[in-house]
């Protein structure tokens, strides 16, 4: 099957990819509101958005993409994506069907996991990418030329589950995170794992990435590190004082935090208070620390 590989010069994508930043070590924090306020979107068809955090095992991009934005069918040879949506609406090709994008959704494309996009929604979306480990330099997504199967090559497909996902953020809501085996969706969660006041649920792990659906309330948590993984943090609802390193910040509702691997860090939950929020990790490889359920 004949498959081309996507250069660095597709016109589509040419301006989600700006100079890639250099890596980095200190914490970033980034409220998405303010963000996407400084930045107003194009009006013309296409993507747009800025590296925010580049590290060997993860790269996080602030995106938005214009109304007619359409991006054919095509997989990811090297890395996962995770994508948050922020604001605004699209329609995503995963595992052979299309399903609509909309504000809180989580869909989390592992590599060899084939998807396209296209947004009709007259304000276009906003979202944020992470990518694990970063895209190499020429790019690594390869197109499924029209009218072959929507498939990637045998064995690159390692994720668990083996396939794309999409988590609404009406289904999260209306079951509280660590339910045992609840399900979003067609994906069946496992029980969670229950830590100082933080509930988790991972619902997708690879070799590059876990990500998980997460809920803390009062007591939440010890101030800890991760050895193996950078960790990055969107907020869906509630809000929370975090630490990180010798800074302290608010974190409240799409509120973007990104901790690199080996910075010590702390949320602090009043009693009453409750957050909610999505946290990747970026792993250089399959880790221990994730089998063991020290990933916190």
């Amino acid at each position: 099957m004949k498959r081309i590989l996507l250069i660095a010069g597709l016109l589509l994508l040419l301006a989600i990819v700006p100079v890639a930043a250099a890596d980095q070590a200190d914490p970033v924090v980034i409220n998405l509101s303010k963000w996407y306020h400084a930045h107003p979107m194009a009006t013309t068809p296409g993507a747009t958005g800025e590296l925010v955090f580049k590290s060997p095992r993860s790269a996080v991009f602030v995106r938005q993409a214009a109304a007619g934005t359409n991006l054919p069918p095509h997989y990811h040879s090297n890395v996962d994506e995770m994508v948050y949506v922020v604001e605004g609406s699209a329609e995503l090709l995963t595992n052979g069907e299309w399903v609509k994008l909309q504000p809180g959704d989580v869909h989390v494309n592992p590599r060899g996991a084939v998807h396209a996009l296209k947004v009709s929604h007259a304000k276009g979306v906003k979202f944020i990418s992470v990518f694990t480990p970063p895209q190499p330099a020429n790019g690594d997504m390869v197109l499924i030329p029209a009218g072959e199967p929507l498939q990637s090559p045998p064995g690159l497909l390692d994720a668990n589950p083996a396939a794309g996902l999409v988590v609404s953020l009406k289904e999260w809501q209306s079951a509280p995170v660590g339910k045992t085996a609840q399900q979003f969706g067609s994906v069946s969660m496992p029980d969670n794992m229950e830590n100082d006041g933080l509930k988790s649920v991972s619902i997708i792990d690879t070799p590059r990435s876990v990500v998980m659906l997460r809920e803390a309330g009062y007591g939440a948590f010890h101030r800890h590190k991760q050895d193996q993984a950078d960790e990055i943090v969107i907020v869906v609802s509630g809000s929370a004082r975090t630490v990180s390193g010798n800074n302290s910040y608010t974190l409240g509702k799409n509120d973007l935090q990104i901790i690199p691997m080996g910075t010590d860090h702390h949320m602090n939950l009043m009693l009453g208070e409750n957050i909610r929020f999505v946290s990747v990790f970026g792993l250089p490889e399959k880790s221990a620390a994730v089998q063991s359920g020290k990933l916190k």
